[in-house]
């Protein structure tokens, strides 16, 4: 919601600056974009929170579970981080990275199938 707010007033202010020099006009169109690309991550990694939860709590960290909610996820974002280097099954850390453009987004999906998102990378 903050960051919603963020971008809403950032995009009121795009406004005035169409009288501004072509520097200042720049410069803040590269804010919209990092404040769009950041917004878009985390939101897609929000996303992706939602459809892990679909999950029983036990299977919320299984690759398969984490590899069909990555492929679900509109917008095609990056998806990284999903291993299972000892073969059990399920992820080996349980974080997932989300980039949207140049922001990255992190899920954590803990053993116990609790989660948690963060507007940073893992």
């Amino acid at each position: 919601m903050r960051r919603a707010l963020s971008v809403a007033c950032v995009a009121l202010l795009w406004f005035p600056l169409a009288s501004c020099d072509d520097d200042d006009v720049d410069e803040a169109r590269e804010d919209l974009e990092d404040i769009a690309g950041e917004t878009g991550a985390r939101v897609a990694a929000e996303a992706m929170r939602g459809l892990v939860l679909r999950a029983d709590e036990g299977e919320r960290r299984s690759v398969a579970t984490l590899d069909d909610a990555a492929e679900d996820l509109p917008g095609d974002p990056d998806v990284s981080g999903i291993a299972d280097t000892d073969g059990d099954g399920l992820d080996d850390d349980g974080r997932v990275t989300i980039t949207v453009e140049d922001q990255t987004a992190c899920l954590v999906v803990r053993e116990d199938g609790e989660t948690e998102v963060s507007s940073s990378a893992c």
